[in-house]
């Protein structure tokens, strides 16, 4: 009758305590699901379009036809495969806040004895494994400096995409207007060769001339195929960034509009050391690191299990306390310490480094930003003129026929071949405002010049 009660005892302690458990482990699985949507709009991202005068919108898709600058933006802003990779880096940042404060499951241990007279034992103990030296406080510390990261690298994945669909819209633009400049040219050599074999066959124009009239017709087809090829690719480079099909619009191309900074440099240095993305990361990096150095040492210490014992022998049933510790006879988590400082000062070598960085790439962003504007403004100065004036002269005397088809030919190569110069310049003009927006981490105040 006593050995029924035992065993009875024995199960009615061990089946709730396997009940609990079974469910415990099941619980992690059901409540973390993947979800690939965000339930709600996230309001960082709304924050930084708003920042750079995009409009928001809660789910953007090319409705139309013709994809705005603004739609383009928000695409890449949301499709990037860069912008994706952070995001998935976020939710696992979520998930380990979630766990980082959670203790240890208690141990069961149960043995039933029975000595040489069949008379039975039992014993058993319930253990808390109770964390010592601020354990469970230094892995909550460590998951929120890993959570500020992963936010701030998805941060500064957004603005890289932003910036990538600010290049690659220039350059689209840019590609555009250099297809319409080598149409109009090869339509004019087409033109003005056909004239020049008509006049070859009259016996009125030079063969040599003629031949040279042709060659140079050829090349610039050859040019206009090329310019095709560029405009077609910085279109397909845009699709990827954007993740449209072939089928789901065009890009509307912006203007490649001149420009005047409005900032100092003064504010644009301190802008470098205060809101540069690159920097920002350096420091929650180092933040990241400290906390774990913090975790690492708390690791140090032991865990104390502390609970209930239980022990039977015949008629005689006790009630105790059960005590154990991990003795450090082997090894103290030194080494694993001394690897969480030694990360520690690397990023903080890390964040020095990214702060001289900084600074220098404002200034040599600048000097390159301010060499373009002075070229571009030389350019559309007196040598655009000259050259203007000096086409349209040419056209009148070419109708009055005192000028011959190659050097009319020649002049509006040397035009088209100015006004090329004039979009690289302008491109590069756009491409260094946005480095160095990429860089201070917010839009330039710019005033538009009209030239």
């Amino acid at each position: 009758m006593k050995q029924s009660l035992y065993l009875v005892l024995v199960l009615s302690l061990a089946s709730p305590l396997f009940l609990a458990c079974h469910q415990a482990i099941r619980w992690p699985e059901q409540a973390l699901r993947y979800s690939p949507r965000p339930a709600a709009p996230d309001p960082d991202l709304a924050q930084l379009l708003a920042a750079y005068n995009i409009e928001p919108a809660a789910e953007p898709a090319p409705a139309g036809p013709m994809l705005s600058a603004n739609e383009v933006h928000q695409l890449a802003a949301a499709r990037d495969e860069d912008v994706l990779a952070a995001q998935a880096k976020v939710a696992e940042a979520r998930a380990g806040l979630a766990t980082a404060g959670v203790w240890n499951n208690p141990e069961l241990d149960g043995r039933l004895l029975a000595d040489q007279d069949g008379q039975l034992g039992m014993e058993a103990a319930l253990r808390f494994q109770i964390p010592l030296g601020g354990r469970i406080a230094a892995a909550e510390r460590e998951a929120r400096a890993e959570l500020l990261l992963a936010a701030s690298a998805l941060d500064h994945a957004r603005r890289r995409a932003l910036a990538k669909a600010d290049r690659l819209l220039a350059r689209l633009a840019h590609a555009q207007a250099r297809l319409g400049l080598f149409e109009s040219l090869a339509q004019r050599s087409r033109q003005y060769s056909a004239l020049a074999q008509t006049r070859r066959t009259a016996s009125m124009a030079d063969p040599l001339d003629v031949a040279l009239i042709q060659a140079d017709a050829a090349q610039d087809r050859r040019a206009l195929t090329r310019a095709r090829a560029e405009f077609g690719s910085v279109e397909q480079k845009l699709r990827l960034l954007t993740g449209l099909a072939i089928n789901e619009g065009h890009f509307a191309s912006p203007a490649l509009d001149l420009f005047q900074m409005q900032d100092q440099e003064k504010e644009l240095l301190a802008a470098a050391l205060r809101t540069n993305p690159e920097l920002i990361l350096a420091g929650l990096t180092l933040k990241r690191a400290e906390r774990h150095a913090e975790k690492m040492a708390a690791e140090r210490w032991p865990d104390l299990g502390l609970g209930p014992a239980l022990a039977a022998e015949g008629e005689h049933l006790g009630l105790g306390l059960t005590l154990s510790i991990a003795l450090p006879l082997f090894h103290t988590g030194g080494a694993a310490y001394r690897q969480a400082l030694s990360q520690r000062s690397g990023a903080l070598t890390q964040y020095h480094q990214a702060a001289r960085r900084s600074h220098s790439l404002v200034a040599q962003t600048l000097a390159q930003l301010k060499s373009r504007a002075r070229e571009l403004d030389e350019l559309l100065g007196e040598t655009s003129v000259t050259v203007e004036q000096a086409l349209a002269l040419a056209k009148v005397r070419f109708d009055a026929g005192k000028l011959d088809v190659l050097r009319l030919l020649s002049l509006h190569r040397a035009y088209s071949l100015l006004k090329l110069d004039q979009l690289d310049l302008l491109l590069a003009l756009h491409e260094a405002r946005v480095d160095l927006e990429q860089i201070i981490g917010r839009p330039l105040k710019l005033k538009k010049v009209m030239k």
